[in-house]
């Protein structure tokens, strides 16, 4: 690992951050299995990290013993980082195109880019019945294409939900309420249940 001389900046930054980041639900089937894309990883962090000031690159390169790397680095609006570097390992494919070589080499780079990405930042990876369970709420596709309810809209509507709890409405109906035209983080649903 390599990092700057002070990384206080990047690890207040990284508090904040991750105290809004959701975990990303497996939607893709691999061999067997279920995973994550790339994509979603960055779509499920990328609003949240520009938020906070954070960023994450990830450069290829070789080690000086003939394996290509993969650095990805974490940094912060004040310069302040942190990065790591693997050895990526060479895919095994099967059908017709684990004769490709940039086919199989790429496989390798992304299945290494996903899991070094979400390392990073602290994303996980979550089944979608698990997902339901932790949120307490079921989590639906159609989901995927609602905006994030973010500060301006807690902002705006935060003394009509104030209201709303002291006159009696519970605040698992006002966040009812709030899913049914946003994505609620889970730091936006505990401000709300701390009414």
């Amino acid at each position: 690992m390599n990092k700057s001389e002070s990384l206080c900046s990047l690890l207040k930054a990284m508090s904040v951050f991750q105290s809004k980041l959701e975990n990303v639900e497996k939607s893709k089937d691999g061999h067997n299995y279920k995973y994550a894309t790339l994509g979603k990883c960055i779509d499920a962090a990328k609003p949240l990290l520009a938020d906070s000031g954070l960023s994450v690159i990830q450069l290829m390169g070789d080690d000086g013993k003939g394996n290509t790397t993969m650095e990805t680095v974490l940094g912060h609006s004040s310069g302040e980082y942190i990065s790591n570097s693997c050895v990526i390992p060479i895919a095994k494919l099967s059908g017709g195109s684990a004769s490709n070589p940039a086919q199989v080499m790429g496989a390798s780079v992304t299945y290494i880019r996903r899991y070094a990405y979400a390392a990073i930042i602290g994303l996980a990876q979550e089944d979608d019945d698990a997902g339901s369970a932790t949120k307490g709420a079921p989590q639906h596709k159609e989901d995927d294409n609602k905006p994030w309810y973010n500060e301006p809209d807690y902002q705006r509507d935060l003394q009509g939900i104030t209201e709303a709890v002291r006159n009696g409405t519970s605040p698992d109906a006002v966040i009812k309420q709030l899913t049914d035209n946003y994505k609620v983080s889970n730091d936006y649903r505990n401000r709300i249940k701390s009414i």
